[in-house]
């Protein structure tokens, strides 16, 4: 217990909002916690994705297990949403949706702004990771909801709005067959 207090305490806090800096590092995270986990829990911690398999293994943790389903349910249910929008079909496992998953996506979907909707749905998920994580602070759980949160951070911070509208010129000319 006295080691979880250490690691705990040498945690910066993850503040919330989009506009936040990351406290740390994703490898200044992982370096600290390999201090006082054990390996078994730092294979799980280095496995963490915020792109889960689509179909995920059981990994023996109940927030990373708790977070792929939840992801996957999310990212379900903007497929069958855009398929819908589309007016195509969607092979998906739409029976695996959970509702809370889809209004998300809904909401998500009807933002008019790309970015807007993004944050929304990090938003989201940061939620989704503190219903599992609960309210525990010296567990590996709680190192697994940290870093997941850390990894959603580290990942908006990436969102340029010129380098979007770049990217997005550049495949809309090349699409047209405008591109030199």
């Amino acid at each position: 217990m006295a080691n979880w207090y250490y690691l705990a305490a040498q945690l910066p806090a993850i503040p919330s909002g989009s506009d936040r800096a990351p406290p740390l590092s994703g490898e200044a995270f992982l370096e600290l916690c390999s201090r006082f986990l054990d390996k078994k829990s730092m294979d799980i911690l280095r496995s963490l994705s915020l792109e889960p398999p689509v179909k995920p293994l059981k990994t023996g943790s109940r927030v990373v297990d708790s977070w792929n389903e939840m992801e996957n349910s999310l990212r379900l249910a903007l497929a069958a949403l855009r398929a819908q929008k589309l007016n195509k079909t969607f092979d998906g496992l739409a029976a695996s949706i959970r509702p809370e998953a889809l209004q998300a996506a809904r909401t998500a979907m009807g933002l008019d702004n790309p970015l807007a909707a993004e944050q929304f749905l990090n938003d989201f998920r940061e939620g989704c990771i503190d219903r599992i994580a609960g309210h525990g602070t010296f567990s590996t759980e709680t190192m697994y909801a940290y870093a997941l949160k850390l990894k959603m951070l580290i990942r908006i911070r990436k969102f340029n709005e010129e380098a979007g509208a770049a990217s997005y010129h550049k495949i809309y000319d090349h699409i047209l067959g405008e591109a030199t």
